[in-house]
């Protein structure tokens, strides 16, 4: 399940006299569909990211907050590291919402986040 996206960049002359047509230029990419797991069962995430994948999910989104940064806390590198066993070939796009990602890079990282 992989559709286009289409932006479009509106760019006018720069001479002032020259009021005339917009020039437009079109980039097409592929669109990626992550899902998040943050609404997941958590009890049954296997399942759920499972079922993302087989409706045709490219990436599996997991929302990473440490509880300051923003004030939810959520998945950290212990679940990463499960979901990894469990989905081996799966793009694990990690998001972190958190005060210091330098001190997380490493151990997300050998957690199994892509």
């Amino acid at each position: 399940l992989t559709t286009l996206a289409t932006r479009r960049c509106y760019c006018s002359t720069q001479n002032p006299t020259a009021n005339k047509a917009l020039t437009i230029m079109t980039h097409t990419a592929p669109a990626i569909v992550a899902p998040s797991l943050l609404s997941c069962d958590l009890a049954n995430i296997d399942r759920d990211a499972t079922q993302m994948l087989e409706l045709g999910a490219d990436w599996l989104h997991m929302d990473i907050m440490d509880g300051h940064f923003c004030p939810n806390l959520s998945f950290g590198p212990p679940v990463i590291a499960s979901l990894r066993k469990a989905q081996k070939d799966a793009y694990l796009d990690c998001h972190l919402m958190v005060s210091e990602p330098a001190n997380w890079v490493g151990p997300m990282a050998k957690a199994g986040a892509s």
